[in-house]
């Protein structure tokens, strides 16, 4: 993989996993929070949402949302909080 060289880059990504495809949307959002000892704090960056999954599927949604934001060139927040809504993972802040 290459080094990030900047802020990420906006856009559709496909990443893939035990032979399995799944779509990522790099896209400027609203900031998101990384949980820490001291409570949540702000994370800034762009979203990333990645689809398709259930509910009980954050952790295999945050590894593919890595892998996207890698694509993207950009620098993956791996604290920052995922939500989920209507079959998708969605990481605000997550890739800067």
């Amino acid at each position: 993989m290459a080094a990030p060289k900047g802020p990420a880059q906006v856009g559709s990504f496909v990443v893939a996993q035990d032979g399995a495809s799944f779509s990522a949307q790099v896209a400027p959002g609203a900031p998101g929070h990384a949980l820490t000892r001291m409570g949540a704090v702000p994370v800034s960056g762009n979203s990333i949402i990645v689809s398709p999954f259930g509910f009980d599927q954050g952790r295999r949604a945050k590894d593919l949302a890595r892998q996207a934001c890698e694509q993207a060139r950009g620098r993956f927040q791996p604290r920052a909080v995922g939500r989920f809504a209507q079959g998708a993972w969605i990481f605000e802040g997550g890739c800067a």
